[in-house]
C-alpha cells in the first residue's frame, strides 16, 4: 500500500465490504436474480454486467498506469480476455457476476494484505462460499463455481500485484 492514494482504512473498508457481499450474494442471489429478471431483459442484463466488468477493468488499468507507468498496459493482454471476454462467453449469466465479485475481492486482498494472503483469501473464500451454499435451501455448492471464483480472485490479485510491484 506504500504510495497508494487511498488510506489504509479506506482499502480495508472496501475489502470488508467486498467480503461481506460474498455471503450476501449467496443468501439473496436467487431473489435478486428473479427481481432483475422481472425488470431487465437478458440483453440489457448482459450489457450492464459487461459495462461493470469493463469499468472495473478500466479502473484497474488506470490504477496500474498511475502505479507502474504505461508499460503496465501490457497486462491488458491477459486481463481483458479474463475479465471481459471469458465471462461474456459463459452460458450461465450468474457466473459472470462471480468475476465482478471475486476479481474485486482478489484485487483488494493484495492491496490490504500483500501477495500471500492476497491470493490465499480468494481461494479460501471461494471454497467457503460454495460450502456455505450447500446449507442454503435454494442453492447448491458447485465445484465449477469454486474454480470460476478462484480464477477471478487470482486474476484480480495478480492485477493488483503487478501494480504493487512498482
Amino acid at each position: 500500500m506504500n504510495g497508494s492514494p487511498y488510506s489504509t482504512w479506506t482499502l480495508r473498508a472496501l475489502w470488508g465490504a467486498s467480503l461481506a457481499f460474498i455471503p450476501l450474494l449467496s443468501l439473496n442471489g436467487r431473489a435478486w436474480q428473479r427481481s432483475a429478471g422481472e425488470w431487465l431483459d437478458a440483453g440489457t442484463a448482459i450489457t450492464l454486467i459487461s459495462l461493470a466488468l469493463a469499468g472495473l477493468l478500466g479502473a484497474g488499468a488506470v490504477w496500474l498506469i498511475r502505479r507502474a507507468g504505461w508499460r503496465a498496459l501490457w497486462h491488458l493482454l491477459w486481463s481483458f480476455p479474463l475479465f471481459v471476454l471469458l465471462p461474456l462467453d459463459m452460458p450461465v449469466m450468474v457466473e459472470r457476476i462471480h468475476f465482478l465479485v471475486f476479481g474485486l475481492f482478489g484485487f483488494l486482498s493484495v492491496l490490504v494484505f500483500g501477495p500471500l494472503w492476497g491470493f490465499a483469501f480468494p481461494i479460501l473464500f471461494a471454497g467457503l462460499d460454495e460450502l456455505f451454499q450447500w446449507w442454503l435451501p435454494d442453492r447448491v455448492g458447485d465445484l465449477r463455481d469454486v474454480s470460476i471464483n478462484i480464477l477471478a480472485g487470482a486474476g484480480g490479485a495478480l492485477l493488483a500485484l503487478m501494480g504493487a510491484r512498482r
